[in-house]
């Protein structure tokens, strides 16, 4: 499941609380980075590694999926999260509302295995969120974010947060859950 959206529309926030209402059902796809964590991030999402670090675990790799974002590198080894999809579990992965980025990742995973869910949001709200958790260097992410994604053969779903977050979390577990069981 790839959770798409503008930076700041909750995303992160609410895969996260999808993945405690599914512990045993959803994992998250963790990503190297080369980034140093935001002040109270946690390593759901990343792996914080120095340079040599990633550049050793990509070498490693026999393939490797990469960007280079504001002069930081993030990166997987498609190969671990394939074995985990052949073996029924459900991923999740929060993803810039980019149809390049669901078009790179589709053409690795296979489009019968993506759903797309794309966080609608208050543009003035999501960049106040932005302003509030991210240092000034990445805050032109609001404006690269901004377009919609269509691709034919993958299913997708558009969700529109209410922006109560106990509502949006509770609207947004039902709507994976369904994922989850339509699947098996």
């Amino acid at each position: 499941m790839l959770v798409s959206g503008d930076s700041g529309s909750g995303k992160s926030t609410l895969a996260r609380s999808a993945l405690a209402a599914f512990p045993a059902e959803l994992e998250y796809m963790n990503t190297f980075t080369t980034r140093q964590p935001r002040k109270n991030e946690d390593t759901v999402e990343y792996t914080f590694v120095d340079l040599l670090a990633y550049q050793k675990i990509a070498s490693q790799s026999k393939r490797w999926d990469e960007s280079e974002i504001y002069g930081n590198f993030y990166g997987t080894d498609p190969d671990i999260y394939i074995e985990k999809l052949e073996q029924g579990k459900n991923l999740i992965l929060c993803i810039p509302q980019s149809s390049e980025e669901i078009e790179n990742l589709s053409q690795i995973y296979g489009k019968e295995r993506i759903r797309v869910i794309r966080v609608l949001g208050n543009k003035a709200l999501n960049l106040s969120r932005l302003h509030s958790t991210r240092p000034p260097s990445e805050h032109s992410r609001s404006l690269i974010d901004a377009h919609s994604v269509s691709i034919d053969g993958i299913v997708g779903v558009e969700f529109n947060p209410r922006f109560e977050i106990d509502t949006d979390k509770r609207n947004f577990n039902i709507l994976i859950g369904g994922i989850i069981h339509e699947q098996r």
